[in-house]
């Protein structure tokens, strides 16, 4: 017996029902628009969810300089210097000599820092003879944190000007990150030793973290680096150094605050930075290496800004597999919308008991529980049987086109291989098998 390939590569599809009503349509439609509105709109053209979001990592230092001795505001224009402050104590101010690591300093580390001191005190500790042991007594007098032993040795001074002090930032993205985006070899993202033209076409800026059309311009830009005041920090931040603050029953300038400086890109060739303050303060204390000897030493109590430095954030890439994604969420909101339209045509609509005689199928009951059930089962499975039996080609068709016309005058039709019995009502039966009777309500069944 040969193979029937229509047969065994046969496909299976759905059966549709086309319900022609024009408020029920519009609601279709209506879904239909919105969803491609929001895949095209939204998630396409916002987005971008075509897009295969990837980080953006790189490393991030910065230094800092000092304006200059005859770039410095004269001290009597500083409210801060040698005049009573909000303590009650007057404090000298002294020059912003940041190039030597005392009054600034940079953190190593997979994020780096840059702390820019205010306030400088100064402790001379002298050797404690009468410590024999090393564990039980300090080597070195006064201790800090003994108050006021240690409080009233301290020499305070303010650095001078700081806010005219310029901080440059350079960073690079790193090699990884440039190769899962494709770049190679000569080619990078922009940096700060990209070209000079290149990043002043780009015009990058610092901005707020939260509010990131609040952005300040670099006070210049360097073969090597972006420059801003440290001024410009303080007004994008909106601190005051010499504000009372109640929280830390200080001022900033004396306690220390922290900035957070974030290097953020908007394509490979835009990038930007973005800052965020915290309430911590900071502080550093160390022994100054020039005056350590066997008797004295000097101890820097060090309070400033503190900035932290980041390279964070991502960046889109064109991705098949994320397109094909977006496709699918919008195959899958298509069907959502066929949902929606059935239950309402099913569940909604005013007449949905005659829109369910269209779109529902009703079988007999093949569990018959009398003969006539039975009798309708079994006609029914025959009309089905003669039905494939004839749209298969194993009734001629002759046959089967006698048989039809002969359903239509209520004749008996010969489908081929079996013979059917159409009744006065249109019943279709076997031949041997009674037509159905349609019992009275009330009647009894035997």
């Amino acid at each position: 017996m040969g193979c029937d390939w229509d047969e065994v590569l046969a496909y299976t599809t759905g059966k549709t029902v086309t319900v022609q009503h024009r408020w029920l349509g519009f609601v279709y439609y209506l879904l239909l628009f919105l969803i491609l509105a929001y895949i095209g709109g939204w998630q396409i053209g916002v987005q971008q969810s075509y897009n295969l979001n990837l980080d953006v990592n790189g490393i991030v230092r910065a230094n800092v300089e000092g304006a200059g001795a005859d770039k410095l505001r004269p001290e009597d224009e500083l409210g801060y210097c040698n005049k009573p402050y909000f303590d009650g104590h007057t404090y000298p101010c002294i020059y912003p000599e940041l190039a030597t690591g005392l009054f600034a300093k940079e953190g190593l580390g997979k994020e780096g820092s840059l702390y820019i001191a205010t306030r400088l005190s100064a402790v001379t500790q002298l050797k404690n003879v009468n410590c024999t042991d090393m564990y039980r007594c300090p080597n070195w007098l006064p201790e800090p944190g003994t108050g006021a032993p240690y409080d009233d040795a301290k020499i305070t001074s303010f650095i001078g000007d700081i806010e005219s002090a310029t901080v440059r930032l350079q960073h690079r993205v790193s090699i990884d990150t440039e190769r899962a985006f494709g770049y190679f070899k000569e080619r990078h993202f922009l940096n700060t030793f990209s070209p000079k033209a290149l990043r002043e076409k780009a015009n990058p800026q610092m901005c707020l973290e939260t509010d990131q059309k609040t952005c300040v311009d670099p006070h210049a830009i360097l073969s090597s680096g972006d420059v801003f005041n440290v001024s410009q920090f303080l007004q994008l931040a909106d601190i005051d150094l010499d504000a009372y603050q109640p929280d830390i029953n200080s001022t900033y300038r004396l306690g220390g605050r922290t900035i957070k400086v974030r290097v953020g890109y908007s394509s490979p060739n835009h990038y930007d930075y973005f800052l965020a303050t915290t309430e911590l303060e900071f502080r550093d204390v160390f022994v100054d290496p020039s005056s350590a000897g066997t008797n004295s030493r000097m101890l820097y109590d060090v309070h400033g800004l503190q900035l932290l430095l980041s390279h964070e954030g991502t960046l889109g890439r064109a991705s098949a597999m994320q397109g094909l994604l977006v496709f699918i969420t919008g195959l899958g909101l298509f069907t959502f919308a066929k949902t929606i339209t059935d239950y309402l045509l099913m569940y909604g609509c005013p007449k949905r008991e005659a829109y369910s005689l269209f779109v529902r199928d009703l079988t007999p009951d093949f569990s018959p529980d009398n003969d006539q059930e039975k009798a309708v089962l079994d006609q029914v499975l025959h009309a089905k049987r003669s039905e494939r039996i004839f749209i298969q080609g194993k009734a001629p068709f002759e046959n089967a086109h006698t048989s039809m016309l002969a359903a239509q005058d209520g004749q008996t039709p010969n489908i081929g291989l079996a013979r059917v019995r159409v009744s006065p009502t249109g019943d279709v039966a076997p031949a041997g098998v009674p037509p159905i009777v349609p019992i009275a309500p009330g009647a009894n069944q035997q």
